[in-house]
């Protein structure tokens, strides 16, 4: 599904600078030669090549170097000023993803290539490479990336004498690291933000407004979804955050490209070592990674690193996923309105069929999930199979909690596999957990046009089912006026354009005004008889007002839309 570019046109000479930039997998730490002969090594890898696809490598102790592609790695404080060749990478017994790398780039270009890697073990995006344009402490590794890119192409003559180019380029920059903000709530929300300014001060202070840039994601475990927090993370946090930045074309157009390393992920029966953090040290996973880093490279060189163009192609991923909205049954009617917002902040757990009698239990617990801003949740990596999800007791009626005083809507829809969306599929006493229906998911059988996510190498729709909703109500709310009149108060316009009017005997009430999300913006209260509360700056959209009686009881909820 990609454009296929063809070798850089004859030009006159000058070196093609490119920067790797990261933490330890940047580094590299694809195992050369395993000493107890476990698969997934260099050696084991070119030994088992019957196709021959990287031959060009060498062999085991006779490794190839590419005369005309360079490498500086500053490899704790033993600097690599050479050739390309295996055993570059955290040390002479690894390699990373610069080999191949520089393979596709030294075939692409005529000229001589120079990798420079900035990579460091154990930093990251939120502190240690924090952006200036971030705010905050800038990070040192961010600071130390530039100087070095520019102390050593200001200083070629003396760091690689024998290249022989007196001109120079940069031509592109690479990104590849997350796994240190996977640990931290605040890193995890602020990465996508941090990994914009990443880009723009590269650029920046390099000098190259369109300098082509690609960012690999956080493949850790693969597609299929983790039982390790850490790692659940990084696929379901981390790694979104690195796609929505690098698949943001109608920002950065052709020019900043993405790579998806969750397909070059092996399992530890066929890897070196029990390292998920590095990959389980699988030296074709590096090969790949570089490989395809490369690819992207000479797309973002050409202006044709779009995401999601020509996607026809799309495979079965071979997993399924299950999700949609726990929301504010405001009418308790067991449907989810267009104008019933959901409920940020709600834990959801989901249980497996762990012994194969068709029914989840609690032995396959797989994991909690946490509602977003707009109340929508989702598991996903899973294997076909039956499930269960449920709203459990913890962390969401206690005090401040995000379902304190509320109870389970009416309207229970046993069957959950109905694929019927928006009715309320949870059911239980009040306070405790709220358990929908048993779900069947099967790769291919799921509901579609349902809000799965997109992917340009995945059809994740039909194996994706996006309509297990559930329904809340407040049981102190005693009414939600649809009319512009409450007894002996009137309130309009609704919409409401700019001023909200109240008018009647408004020294009764107290009144409160809410977003969507259930944030208190203002609590209004008067003695006069006509108030007008100016909302033209608001957002548009839909707004609660909160009537309280003298004794500060909550007696109606009004509704209004902001134009």
């Amino acid at each position: 599904y990609v454009p296929i570019v063809s070798r850089q046109e004859k030009s006159a000479p000058k070196l093609r600078v490119f920067v790797l930039a990261g933490q330890s997998n940047m580094e590299g730490f694809g195992t050369v030669v395993d000493s107890e002969g476990d698969p997934g090594s260099l050696e084991h890898v070119i030994a088992n090549d019957s196709e021959g696809e990287w031959s060009s490598l060498g062999t085991s102790g006779n490794w190839n170097e590419l005369e005309n592609a360079y490498l500086y790695f500053a490899n704790n404080g033993d600097t690599i000023r050479n050739n390309v060749t295996v055993g570059q990478g955290n040390n002479p017994n690894l390699i990373g993803p610069e080999l191949m790398f520089a393979y596709q780039l030294d075939e692409y270009y005529e000229d001589p290539v120079l990798i420079i890697k900035t990579a460091w073990g154990g930093r990251s995006l939120g502190n240690h490479f924090r952006p200036p344009s971030a705010g905050g402490n800038q990070g040192e590794y961010y600071d130390l990336m530039i100087d070095i890119v520019k102390d050593v192409t200001s200083n070629l003559d003396t760091e690689f004498p024998d290249i022989g180019v007196d001109d120079y380029e940069l031509s592109g920059f690479v990104w590849f690291q997350g796994w240190n903000d996977g640990g931290s709530e605040k890193l995890m929300s602020e990465y996508e933000s941090n990994l914009n300014y990443l880009v723009q001060d590269v650029r920046s202070d390099l000098g190259i407004s369109n300098l082509p840039v690609i960012i690999a994601n956080s493949g850790h475990g693969g597609f299929e979804l983790s039982n390790d927090v850490w790692v659940r993370n990084l696929q379901t946090r981390v790694s979104v955050s690195q796609e929505n930045v690098a698949c943001n074309d109608s920002l950065y157009g052709g020019r900043l490209g993405f790579v998806e390393t969750k397909q070059f992920y092996k399992e530890l029966s066929e890897s070196p070592q029990d390292a998920v953090h590095h990959f389980n040290n699988n030296a074709l996973t590096y090969l790949n990674i570089g490989k395809a880093m490369g690819d992207e490279m000479i797309r973002a060189i050409n202006d044709m690193a779009f995401c999601y163009v020509d996607c026809e192609q799309q495979i079965a991923p071979g997993i399924v996923s299950i999700g949609n909205q726990v929301w504010h049954d405001f009418n308790r009617d067991g449907i989810n309105d267009p104008d019933e917002p959901g409920i940020p902040g709600v834990s959801l757990v989901i249980w497996s069929d762990s012994d194969g009698d068709n029914i989840p239990d609690w032995q396959g617990f797989g994991g909690v999930q946490v509602t977003d801003e707009d109340g929508y949740y989702s598991f996903s990596g899973l294997q076909p199979g039956y499930y269960l999800v449920f709203v459990w007791s913890v962390d969401n009626w206690g005090p401040g909690e995000p379902l304190e005083g509320f109870q389970s809507t009416n309207g229970f829809v046993m069957d959950a596999d109905n694929d019927v969306d928006l009715d309320n599929n949870g059911s239980g006493n009040a306070f405790t957990d709220i358990k929908s229906g048993i779900v069947y998911l099967g790769v291919g059988e799921e509901p579609l046009n349902d809000g799965d996510a997109f992917n340009c190498f995945f059809d994740y729709d039909a194996s994706g089912n996006n309509t297990i909703d559930f329904g809340f109500f407040d049981p102190s709310i005693t009414s939600v006026v649809e009319n512009d009149e409450l007894g002996d108060v009137k309130i309009y316009p609704n919409p409401v354009y700019d001023l909200l009017i109240l008018e009647g005997d408004l020294a009764k009430y107290r009144f409160e005004l809410y977003d969507a999300m259930g944030r208190k913006l203002k609590r209004i209260s008067t003695a006069d008889s006509y108030l007008r509360y100016d909302m033209s700056t608001m957002r548009e959209g839909l707004y609660f007002l909160n009537i309280l009686n003298e004794k500060a009881e909550l007696i109606a909820v009004h509704k209004l839309v902001k134009h």
